[in-house]
Protein backbone atom coordinates (compact mmCIF):
# COMPACT_ATOMS: atom_id res chain seq x y z
CA UNK A 1 0.00 0.00 0.00
CA UNK A 2 1.57 3.54 -1.01
CA UNK A 3 2.28 6.05 1.92
CA UNK A 4 2.70 10.02 2.22
CA UNK A 5 4.23 11.50 4.75
CA UNK A 6 2.45 14.20 6.48
CA UNK A 7 4.11 16.15 9.79
CA UNK A 8 5.90 12.89 10.54
CA UNK A 9 3.58 10.45 10.05
CA UNK A 10 3.21 7.77 7.71
CA UNK A 11 -0.16 7.96 5.56
CA UNK A 12 -1.36 5.20 3.38
CA UNK A 13 -3.82 4.66 0.57
CA UNK A 14 -4.71 2.81 -2.04
CA UNK A 15 -5.51 4.24 -5.90
CA UNK A 16 -7.55 3.01 -8.73
CA UNK A 17 -6.32 4.58 -11.83
CA UNK A 18 -8.28 4.57 -15.46
CA UNK A 19 -7.56 4.73 -18.86
CA UNK A 20 -7.49 8.58 -19.65
CA UNK A 21 -7.35 10.07 -16.27
CA UNK A 22 -8.91 13.62 -15.49
CA UNK A 23 -10.15 13.75 -12.46
CA UNK A 24 -9.77 12.64 -8.49
CA UNK A 25 -12.09 11.13 -5.94
CA UNK A 26 -11.13 11.04 -2.53
CA UNK A 27 -12.95 8.18 -0.69
CA UNK A 28 -13.49 7.73 2.72
CA UNK A 29 -14.43 4.70 5.54
CA UNK A 30 -16.20 5.35 8.42
CA UNK A 31 -15.17 4.94 11.79
CA UNK A 32 -13.25 1.56 12.34
CA UNK A 33 -13.42 0.77 8.67
CA UNK A 34 -10.37 0.83 6.14
CA UNK A 35 -9.13 2.34 2.54
CA UNK A 36 -9.14 -1.78 1.39
CA UNK A 37 -12.23 -2.19 2.85
CA UNK A 38 -14.07 0.52 1.49
CA UNK A 39 -12.70 -0.08 -2.34
CA UNK A 40 -14.32 -3.71 -1.61
CA UNK A 41 -17.79 -2.59 -1.04
CA UNK A 42 -18.24 0.91 -2.15
CA UNK A 43 -18.88 0.08 -6.24
CA UNK A 44 -16.39 2.38 -7.56
CA UNK A 45 -14.27 -0.54 -9.31
CA UNK A 46 -16.89 -1.92 -11.18
CA UNK A 47 -17.13 1.15 -13.47
CA UNK A 48 -13.62 2.63 -13.25
CA UNK A 49 -12.75 2.75 -17.03
CA UNK A 50 -16.10 4.00 -17.84
CA UNK A 51 -14.99 7.84 -16.42
CA UNK A 52 -12.02 9.27 -16.11
CA UNK A 53 -11.93 9.23 -12.07
CA UNK A 54 -8.40 8.75 -9.90
CA UNK A 55 -9.94 7.34 -6.94
CA UNK A 56 -8.04 7.84 -3.82
CA UNK A 57 -9.06 5.54 -1.12
CA UNK A 58 -7.75 7.12 2.14
CA UNK A 59 -6.83 5.21 5.77
CA UNK A 60 -7.43 6.56 9.05
CA UNK A 61 -4.76 6.87 11.59
CA UNK A 62 -5.97 4.29 14.39
CA UNK A 63 -7.05 5.37 18.20
CA UNK A 64 -6.45 3.74 21.31
CA UNK A 65 -8.34 0.98 20.45
CA UNK A 66 -7.29 0.26 16.77
CA UNK A 67 -10.13 1.93 14.95
CA UNK A 68 -9.06 3.87 12.03
CA UNK A 69 -10.89 7.53 11.42
CA UNK A 70 -10.82 10.62 10.45
CA UNK A 71 -10.07 13.65 12.31
CA UNK A 72 -13.15 15.99 12.62
CA UNK A 73 -13.49 17.06 16.08
CA UNK A 74 -15.55 14.34 17.77
CA UNK A 75 -14.80 15.41 21.53
CA UNK A 76 -12.35 12.40 22.17
CA UNK A 77 -10.12 12.74 18.77
CA UNK A 78 -6.52 13.81 18.83
CA UNK A 79 -6.44 16.79 17.58
CA UNK A 80 -2.95 16.93 16.86
CA UNK A 81 -3.58 14.45 13.64
CA UNK A 82 -4.08 16.26 10.40
CA UNK A 83 -6.46 14.69 8.08
CA UNK A 84 -6.86 17.75 6.21
CA UNK A 85 -3.40 18.20 5.47
CA UNK A 86 -3.39 14.43 4.65
CA UNK A 87 -5.62 15.44 1.91
CA UNK A 88 -4.20 18.44 0.79
CA UNK A 89 -0.69 16.73 0.35
CA UNK A 90 -1.72 13.76 -1.21
CA UNK A 91 -4.16 15.51 -3.90
CA UNK A 92 -0.90 17.74 -4.94
CA UNK A 93 0.74 14.93 -5.29
CA UNK A 94 -1.77 13.13 -7.43
CA UNK A 95 -2.41 16.17 -9.57
CA UNK A 96 1.17 16.51 -10.40
CA UNK A 97 1.69 12.91 -11.26
CA UNK A 98 -1.23 12.02 -13.25
CA UNK A 99 -1.27 15.62 -14.67
CA UNK A 100 -4.91 15.84 -13.36
CA UNK A 101 -7.46 18.95 -13.20
CA UNK A 102 -7.28 20.49 -9.77
CA UNK A 103 -10.83 22.16 -10.46
CA UNK A 104 -11.70 18.18 -10.63
CA UNK A 105 -11.35 17.10 -7.40
CA UNK A 106 -14.12 15.75 -4.96
CA UNK A 107 -14.64 13.75 -2.26
CA UNK A 108 -17.05 11.39 -0.72
CA UNK A 109 -17.43 9.10 2.28
CA UNK A 110 -19.50 6.44 4.58
CA UNK A 111 -20.37 7.72 7.65
CA UNK A 112 -17.27 9.56 9.89
CA UNK A 113 -15.72 9.50 6.28
CA UNK A 114 -19.18 11.17 5.36
CA UNK A 115 -18.12 14.14 7.84
CA UNK A 116 -14.60 14.33 6.56
CA UNK A 117 -16.47 15.52 3.48
CA UNK A 118 -17.98 17.67 4.54
CA UNK A 119 -15.07 19.32 6.85
CA UNK A 120 -13.24 19.01 4.21
CA UNK A 121 -15.82 21.66 2.23
CA UNK A 122 -15.87 23.79 5.24
CA UNK A 123 -12.03 24.63 5.16
CA UNK A 124 -11.06 28.49 4.09
CA UNK A 125 -9.44 27.13 1.05
CA UNK A 126 -11.01 23.87 0.15
CA UNK A 127 -9.25 21.15 -2.50
CA UNK A 128 -13.02 19.74 -3.05
CA UNK A 129 -15.21 20.98 -6.26
CA UNK A 130 -18.19 19.05 -5.18
CA UNK A 131 -19.02 16.03 -2.00
CA UNK A 132 -21.09 13.49 -1.14
CA UNK A 133 -21.53 12.26 2.20
CA UNK A 134 -23.23 9.35 3.09
CA UNK A 135 -24.45 9.26 6.11
CA UNK A 136 -22.36 12.08 7.46
CA UNK A 137 -23.23 15.31 10.06
CA UNK A 138 -21.10 18.14 10.77
CA UNK A 139 -20.45 18.71 14.27
CA UNK A 140 -21.54 21.77 16.58
CA UNK A 141 -18.11 22.84 17.41
CA UNK A 142 -16.90 23.61 13.28
CA UNK A 143 -18.85 26.94 13.72
CA UNK A 144 -15.99 27.95 15.69
CA UNK A 145 -13.52 27.10 13.32
CA UNK A 146 -14.54 26.23 10.02
CA UNK A 147 -16.50 28.44 7.02
CA UNK A 148 -20.03 27.07 6.00
CA UNK A 149 -20.01 30.08 2.84
CA UNK A 150 -17.64 27.98 0.45
CA UNK A 151 -19.95 27.31 -2.95
CA UNK A 152 -19.68 23.92 -2.94
CA UNK A 153 -22.22 21.41 -4.17
CA UNK A 154 -23.59 19.05 -1.75
CA UNK A 155 -25.11 15.68 -2.25
CA UNK A 156 -26.50 13.71 1.23
CA UNK A 157 -28.00 10.41 1.25
CA UNK A 158 -30.09 9.49 4.67
CA UNK A 159 -31.79 7.20 6.27
CA UNK A 160 -34.41 8.37 9.05
CA UNK A 161 -33.89 5.38 10.98
CA UNK A 162 -30.23 5.83 11.05
CA UNK A 163 -29.03 4.42 14.62
CA UNK A 164 -25.46 5.66 13.92
CA UNK A 165 -25.58 8.93 12.77
CA UNK A 166 -28.56 10.31 14.04
CA UNK A 167 -31.22 11.75 11.22
CA UNK A 168 -31.89 14.43 14.00
CA UNK A 169 -28.62 14.69 15.73
CA UNK A 170 -27.26 14.60 19.55
CA UNK A 171 -27.31 18.23 20.21
CA UNK A 172 -27.34 16.86 23.90
CA UNK A 173 -24.15 14.55 23.04
CA UNK A 174 -26.03 11.36 24.59
CA UNK A 175 -23.70 8.71 22.39
CA UNK A 176 -20.82 10.57 22.94
CA UNK A 177 -19.56 11.86 19.90
CA UNK A 178 -19.69 15.54 20.38
CA UNK A 179 -22.69 17.48 19.50
CA UNK A 180 -23.67 17.49 15.96
CA UNK A 181 -26.69 18.71 13.76
CA UNK A 182 -29.31 16.81 12.22
CA UNK A 183 -29.90 15.75 8.58
CA UNK A 184 -32.79 18.88 7.94
CA UNK A 185 -30.87 20.70 10.60
CA UNK A 186 -27.33 20.61 8.56
CA UNK A 187 -29.03 20.75 4.81
CA UNK A 188 -30.79 24.18 6.07
CA UNK A 189 -27.54 25.26 7.56
CA UNK A 190 -26.04 25.64 3.97
CA UNK A 191 -29.38 26.55 2.27
CA UNK A 192 -29.04 29.48 4.50
CA UNK A 193 -25.19 29.99 4.17
CA UNK A 194 -24.84 29.69 0.16
CA UNK A 195 -28.29 31.66 -0.27
CA UNK A 196 -30.23 28.55 -2.38
CA UNK A 197 -33.67 29.84 -2.30
CA UNK A 198 -34.92 27.79 -5.04
CA UNK A 199 -36.63 23.82 -3.61
CA UNK A 200 -37.83 20.82 -5.39
CA UNK A 201 -38.85 18.24 -3.82
CA UNK A 202 -39.89 14.61 -5.62
CA UNK A 203 -40.65 11.27 -3.72
CA UNK A 204 -40.95 7.43 -5.41
CA UNK A 205 -41.52 4.77 -2.65
CA UNK A 206 -39.26 5.57 0.54
CA UNK A 207 -37.32 7.90 -1.16
CA UNK A 208 -37.34 11.32 -1.63
CA UNK A 209 -34.77 13.58 -3.97
CA UNK A 210 -34.92 17.84 -2.00
CA UNK A 211 -32.83 20.04 -4.50
CA UNK A 212 -31.84 23.26 -3.42
CA UNK A 213 -30.73 25.30 -6.05
CA UNK A 214 -30.00 29.31 -7.04
CA UNK A 215 -30.23 31.10 -10.61
CA UNK A 216 -26.94 32.46 -9.44
CA UNK A 217 -24.23 29.66 -10.19
CA UNK A 218 -24.41 25.73 -10.22
CA UNK A 219 -24.34 25.41 -6.14
CA UNK A 220 -26.45 23.65 -4.94
CA UNK A 221 -27.39 20.69 -1.74
CA UNK A 222 -29.47 17.79 -3.12
CA UNK A 223 -30.69 15.27 -0.34
CA UNK A 224 -32.21 12.15 -0.67
CA UNK A 225 -33.90 10.75 2.33
CA UNK A 226 -34.43 7.42 2.79
CA UNK A 227 -37.28 6.73 4.77
CA UNK A 228 -36.98 3.74 7.18
CA UNK A 229 -33.38 3.26 6.14
CA UNK A 230 -30.57 2.83 8.15
CA UNK A 231 -26.89 3.21 8.35
CA UNK A 232 -25.64 1.89 5.47
CA UNK A 233 -24.29 2.97 1.54
CA UNK A 234 -27.21 2.23 -0.47
CA UNK A 235 -27.59 -0.28 -3.44
CA UNK A 236 -28.98 2.55 -5.47
CA UNK A 237 -31.20 5.59 -5.45
CA UNK A 238 -34.18 6.56 -7.56
CA UNK A 239 -33.14 3.94 -10.95
CA UNK A 240 -32.45 0.28 -10.04
CA UNK A 241 -30.50 0.18 -12.51
CA UNK A 242 -28.05 2.95 -11.34
CA UNK A 243 -25.87 2.24 -8.49
CA UNK A 244 -24.98 4.83 -5.71
CA UNK A 245 -21.02 4.72 -7.25
CA UNK A 246 -22.70 5.88 -10.41
CA UNK A 247 -25.05 8.10 -9.01
CA UNK A 248 -22.36 10.01 -6.81
CA UNK A 249 -20.08 9.91 -10.18
CA UNK A 250 -22.88 11.59 -12.11
CA UNK A 251 -23.36 14.17 -9.20
CA UNK A 252 -19.17 14.68 -9.37
CA UNK A 253 -19.42 14.75 -13.36
CA UNK A 254 -22.26 17.55 -12.99
CA UNK A 255 -19.88 19.71 -11.55
CA UNK A 256 -16.51 19.02 -13.33
CA UNK A 257 -15.11 22.44 -14.52
CA UNK A 258 -14.06 21.86 -17.96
Amino acid sequence: MPTITVEGRERSYLLEVPKNPQGLVLVCHGFGGSAEDMRGWAGFSKILDAHHFVFAYLDGLPDAKGKRNFQVEYQFQDTKINDVKFAQLLVAQLIKQYKLDPKRVFCTGMSNGADFSYYLARQSKPIVRAVAPIAGCMMVGWDKTLTAKNRIPIMEVHGTKDAVTLWDGDLKNRDGWGPYYGTEAVAAHWVKSLALSERDSKTSGKLTRTRWGTKRDATEFVLYTIDGGGHDWSAHLEDPKRSLAEEILGFFEKHSEK
